[in-house]
């Protein structure tokens, strides 16, 4: 009804705009800081350092930049392609999380993977370069911001020095576009087996306790510089593995010793409690301007009581798609949209792993109103443009048949996604069709639509 009506009204008050989509600003929440080059760029990109940095030392034991490249099987010659380094998208990766997992190592080197994205190999000089230049790309043509996500495993408490000091001595957090997240692999497990941690609890202290302590501390370290530059933190993992929902009589954290994988719901629960008691004190001390967010991801893949975890814990999520594929998800749809929960979807990483392309569920829940929008999860594997955020855009609008509107909504969202309402106010005039590219009419619509549903519900709740 609404297109109805409005349809030729938007198209015109659009043509009397500054701006086109291309020009708004638009943000990419959900991007894995070693999977944002494509294959090709990474390609590209090695064959630069080769040329440049063969003969650079690596060790005292005479191992050079080039022997190592060489020794992992990197041919430096014209045989060498893209596709040879093993890390695009392939039919062995849908229902298969190992296979993909493995793509993020190239040529199934470590060594390689370490070298080019790690924070130890030569200061992590090389992800600090693969993070700039696409960052620069992004930014610079597509008006687009980038929010990698960069893991801190909980193996050690060390692990938050090793990343201040990479971030702080190749200045990631200057780079144009960048909006530094950080995520939790839940692999307690592997940790508890390798005696790296002797409970659920230490995995969280080695995680979480740095940054208490650098907030507590009255010297000025490189954590503490840290806690200001951060915006974001995640939890990532296999979602289809089957764990318990139910989280009644289950043990503390310290008591967790066993190597059993904690179920989504206790991870999400521990991650928000101290998200939540961090940003109490970082407020306090006054060593923050606005919160850390927790933005985990959340269904993709696995039971519908990942989602309603995720909807009481976090503010935000990436994937998303379980709350149309799922029947049990249908009155959480309704939660998110009337909280107007950010969802980052990827629907091109979605159809290589879990739900074709034809199957997923954004556009639907986009007319529905929910505050969805378009990311690209691993470019590595799944794109192949040097702008894999405007690739993912196009993509869809031809798919799914999106207007020019549409598009510069989603951009919108993105920016509700990624950033506070006085920082969008200081990058656009969020409510100015001017900077946004969305007329009027459709904001209008979309409030008028969710005030009446809010609405609804305060009567419905006095009368109960």
């Amino acid at each position: 009804m609404y297109d109805l009506e409005h349809q030729y009204r938007e198209h015109e008050d659009q043509a009397k705009c500054n701006t086109d989509f291309h020009s708004v600003a638009k943000a990419d929440t959900h991007i894995h800081a070693s999977a944002m080059m494509t294959a090709v760029q990474l390609d590209q990109f090695m064959r630069r350092i080769y040329e440049r940095d063969r003969d650079r030392p690596l060790d005292d034991k005479g191992k050079t930049v080039g022997s190592a490249m060489r020794g992992a099987g990197f041919q430096t010659k014209g045989e060498h392609n893209a596709e040879s380094l093993n890390v695009q998208a392939s039919y062995r990766m849908f229902g298969n999380f190992k296979n993909f997992n493995a793509a993020f190592t190239p040529l199934g080197s470590r060594e390689l993977k370490s070298l080019f994205m790690g924070y130890e190999a030569l200061e992590g000089e090389y992800l600090a370069a693969m993070v700039r230049e696409c960052a620069g790309v992004a930014h610079e043509g597509a008006g687009a911001f980038l929010e990698p996500r960069f893991s801190i495993y909980g193996r050690k408490p060390s692990e938050w020095k090793t990343f201040a000091r990479w971030v702080r001595r190749w200045q990631v957090d200057e780079m144009p576009g960048v909006l530094i997240a950080i995520q939790l692999p839940r692999v307690y497990p592997v940790w508890r087996r390798m005696g790296a941690v002797t409970s659920f609890g230490g995995m969280l202290r080695n995680f979480w306790g740095p940054l208490f302590e650098a907030a507590l501390s009255d010297e000025d370290d490189d954590v503490k510089w840290l806690l200001d530059k951060i915006r974001v933190i995640d939890t990532v993992d296999d979602e289809s593995i089957e764990d318990h929902p139910d989280l009644a009589g289950l043990c503390g954290a310290d008591d967790w010793t066993s190597e059993k994988n904690p179920p989504y719901g206790y991870y999400a629960y521990y991650m928000h409690e101290n998200v939540a008691r961090l940003n109490a004190l970082l407020r306090a001390r006054k060593l923050r301007s606005s919160p850390l967010t927790f933005k985990p991801h959340a269904g993709e893949a696995g039971p519908a009581d990942h989602l309603a975890t995720a909807f009481l814990f976090s503010d935000g999520v990436s994937h998303g798609i379980n709350l149309e594929t799922q029947q049990e998800a249908v009155a959480l749809q309704y939660l998110y949209y009337a909280a107007q929960v950010p969802i980052g979807v990827s629907p091109i990483s979605n159809s290589v792993l879990f739900l074709k392309y034809a199957q997923n569920p954004f556009p639907t829940l986009f007319k529905r109103g929910l505050c969805v929008a378009l990311t690209t999860d691993d470019p590595l594997m799944f794109h192949t443009t040097p702008t894999p955020l405007l690739e993912e855009y196009a993509t869809a609008r031809h798919a799914f048949a999106l207007s020019s509107v549409d598009m510069c909504e989603i951009a919108r969202n993105s920016c509700v996604a990624a950033f506070s309402d006085e920082e969008r106010m200081d990058l656009h005039n969020d409510e100015n069709p001017d900077c946004t590219n969305v007329p009027a009419c459709r904001l209008n619509f979309r409030q008028a639509t969710l005030q009446g549903e809010l609405d609804l519900l305060a009567a419905r709740g006095g009368a109960l």
